[in-house]
């Protein structure tokens, strides 16, 4: 337990280092091409989530209506129901956009953890095409993986606060964890990736300081709600941040 909140702190602390790490090695121009497009899917989805937002509130309304519900208790189960909706909206949109993001920026993600780790261990390795498209493969199988646990997990909870009301404060913040356990290792998994670690033994890497990897997901879940600021720089930071910790974690 020592060792959990320990590295959890290294994963929140790394976030300064790496903003000291980019500055001194002047790596801002490789957050410009992670930054447009992390906007381009933001936009994006927000448009669509919109769209379908409004159609379902609609017809959602369409039913109250059927109802006996009248007047005040009316207009009760009407702010209910579409509190409810943007609710689930906003959670579901936030993890369609990490994962979209995860999987669309994983070319521009990998080239910077490995950028990260060239500089970290005074190398500079020669660019290979086939290997990069091989990363980014592995990187979008892990992205799909995680998700696949991820929504497991989550919707698992979620009925649960649903059956046991009372219990819906610790399952939202377990779910947050999950979430951001999976962020975590996905932007650990860059730098396994850059060492030529299985994905078998990554998992195992991940497991192992999951600390790290809560703090790292959980800090850029964070960012991201911060308007334009956390969409445009949260995901090279956290790269970057992961692949500074682990290795202090490692050696």
């Amino acid at each position: 337990m020592r060792q959990f909140f320990r590295e959890f702190w290294l994963g929140i602390s790394t976030y300064s280092s790496a903003i000291d790490f980019i500055k001194k090695h002047k790596l801002r121009t490789y957050f410009l091409l992670p930054a447009i497009f992390s906007v381009l899917i933001f936009i994006g989805l927000a448009f669509v989530a919109y769209f379908y937002i409004e159609e379902l509130m609609t017809y959602l309304d369409r039913l109250l209506n059927k109802t006996s519900l009248e007047g005040f208790w009316y207009k009760i189960a009407q702010w209910i129901v579409n509190t409810l909706v943007w609710l689930f909206a906003g959670l579901a949109y936030l993890k369609l956009y990490r994962y979209l993001m995860l999987i669309l920026l994983s070319p521009f993600l990998g080239l910077i953890a490995n950028k990260v780790q060239d500089i970290l261990h005074q190398q500079e390795a020669p660019f290979d095409l086939p290997q990069l498209l091989k990363d980014v493969l592995r990187g979008v199988l892990i992205s799909l993986r995680n998700l696949v646990w991820e929504l497991l997990f989550t919707s698992i909870l979620m009925f649960l606060s649903l059956v046991v009301p009372f219990l819906s404060p610790f399952t939202i913040v377990l779910i947050l964890l999950i979430e951001s356990y999976y962020i975590g290792f996905s932007m650990i998994d860059y730098r396994n990736e850059y060492k030529k670690i299985p994905f078998r033994q990554s998992i195992l890497i991940v497991r192992k300081h999951r600390g790290f990897a809560i703090a790292n997901g959980l800090v850029f879940n964070l960012l991201i709600l911060i308007p334009v600021v956390g969409v445009l720089f949260a995901p090279a930071l956290s790269a970057v941040a992961a692949g500074i910790g682990i290795e202090k974690i490692e050696h």
